[in-house]
């Protein structure tokens, strides 16, 4: 008998809840696969259960690269009969596939997870599913279930939010955590025309006056057991909506969504501009996240050709996907087409890299490589911004937009450079003026990062578990009983 067999398997400790999960073109599904590792470096374990779309559909999850579907038969009866194995890309933010390790295999056997794993049990997002997502979540046994809530993430759909009345009306008590990442100015009524739309939102407003629902997060917030905000602005939101009930209501920051490589900083830009052709004292800006209509880059463009004209030997690197689960298929090539358009017309198409989704170790490198990174958001930036933090953790100075609603964080000439949105002629000038001054970019750079040590994955991690021993004391047992990554993949 074999030293494998012998042992117990590994029951995950959380089972997170995620509309869709690829991490290449998912904010929601990248942050996840991030604290599942978090969390499994602390020795508690976790399993991702998803929907899996109909491998048929052209534009399904099926056909992407990003990951890997084993086609199910979805049965009420026996939803666990073969649930779908979704293998998460090691090289986190969107390399294209990879290698699964061996292990993965037998844990899709005999229940022994070694993380990061994710798992289809439901084929599309409805009410009608819920009830399998409820029995499989039953399958797995997890101490907590833990919802990632964000309407993007979940294609509009809002089946999920009546999650905890699924889980009670099979007479189940797991508590369920919610992660809030989009909240606010969301209604059922919107979507419906004038007089019925009213009489929705009335019926939800006295819903809410009595603790019934809440009319973006329904039941997940009157049902659920504990509330994530990531940020002051909906922790604020939450809590007048929580009211009497605010103390199931936690802040959990955000930390970076790239952290940096091991390494020498100016190692890495040395090595990097060297494999890339680009001269060491060339000036090189960065753009760093999804490519979509709201982060601004026609501005970018047109202050990158405004830079070019004045420093000729200017470069600037554009790293992200156009493809994410707000912008698919034909709209996000007819999108990235008006760009290439655009750098065209502008002159500046041989100056203008494009790298697409890189992993995580490929985008940590460019932002080591860069001199500044310029993120002209059309609605500002605040401290949500995943790719703000990223720039942060790698001492690159950020030059970016004012948010309506400023985040006391980012204060301009001490953390960050601020410009109007939409107007290149500022982002010119500002990106310019780092350029020039070589101690400001310093001083940023410092700030930035004292910013990102403030909050790191481990400490997102143990507050998480504090948060779980809360509605589920036996967590505690689950992660002392739980052998670490470290160790598990060496018994794996």
């Amino acid at each position: 008998m074999s030293v494998r067999s012998s042992r117990q398997p590994i029951r995950p400790a959380i089972v997170f809840i995620v509309g869709q999960y690829e991490p290449s073109r998912c904010g929601v599904a990248h942050y996840t696969q991030r604290l599942v590792a978090a969390l499994d470096d602390i020795g508690l374990p976790s399993l991702v259960l998803t929907a899996q779309p109909s491998p048929n559909l052209p534009d399904g999850l099926s056909s992407s690269p990003h990951v890997s579907l084993t086609p199910f038969p979805l049965s009420a009866s026996s939803p666990l009969s073969a649930p779908a194995p979704i293998r998460n890309d090691p090289l986190r933010n969107g390399g294209l596939g990879g290698e699964v390790r061996p292990g993965a295999r037998i844990a899709q056997m005999d229940c022994s997870w070694v993380n990061p794993e994710a798992r289809g049990v439901i084929s599309e997002w409805s009410l009608a599913t819920l009830q399998p997502l409820a029995r499989s979540i039953v399958g797995y046994d997890p101490a907590v279930v833990h919802v990632q809530h964000a309407p993007t993430a979940f294609s509009g759909h809002r089946a999920h939010l009546f999650l905890p009345l699924a889980l009670r009306s099979l007479g189940l008590r797991f508590p369920v955590v919610t992660t809030v990442h989009e909240y606010g100015g969301w209604s059922i009524g919107r979507k419906l025309p004038v007089p019925v739309g009213w009489a929705v939102d009335a019926i939800g407003a006295l819903g809410e006056r009595f603790g019934w629902w809440d009319r973006e997060l329904l039941t997940l917030l009157s049902r659920g057991d504990a509330v994530i905000a990531t940020n002051a602005d909906h922790a604020a939101l939450l809590r007048r909506a929580l009211g009497p009930r605010h103390h199931r209501l936690a802040e959990i920051p955000l930390a970076e969504n790239i952290s940096p490589v091991s390494g020498d900083p100016l190692d890495h830009r040395r090595a990097l501009r060297a494999e890339l052709g680009v001269p060491a004292d060339a000036p090189v800006l960065l753009f760093f996240g999804f490519v979509h209509p709201v982060k601004g880059i026609e501005t970018l463009l047109a202050a990158f050709a405004a830079v070019q004209t004045r420093r000729p030997d200017a470069r600037l690197w554009v790293v992200g996907g156009v493809e994410s689960l707000a912008l698919r298929g034909e709209e996000a090539r007819a999108y990235q087409a008006r760009l290439f358009r655009l750098a065209t017309e502008l002159g500046i198409d041989g100056h203008v890299e494009w790298t697409g989704h890189l992993p995580d170790q490929e985008v940590s490198r460019r932002l080591f490589a860069a001199d500044l990174c310029v993120l002209p958001f059309r609605r500002g930036a605040t401290l949500k911004s995943g790719s703000l933090r990223a720039a942060f953790a790698h001492g690159c100075p950020v030059v970016t937009t004012r948010s309506a609603e400023p985040d006391p964080a980012l204060r301009h000439g001490e953390t960050v450079l601020l410009v109007a949105p939409n107007d290149p002629a500022e982002l010119a000038v500002a990106s310019e003026r780092l350029l020039d001054d070589s101690s400001l970019r310093a001083l940023l750079a410092g700030a930035g990062q004292r910013l990102t040590r403030a909050v790191s994955w481990h400490e997102i991690a143990l507050r998480h578990l504090r948060l779980y021993a809360g509605v589920a004391p036996e967590i505690f047992a689950r992660a002392a009983a739980t052998p670490t990554r470290s160790s598990r993949e060496a018994y794996y």
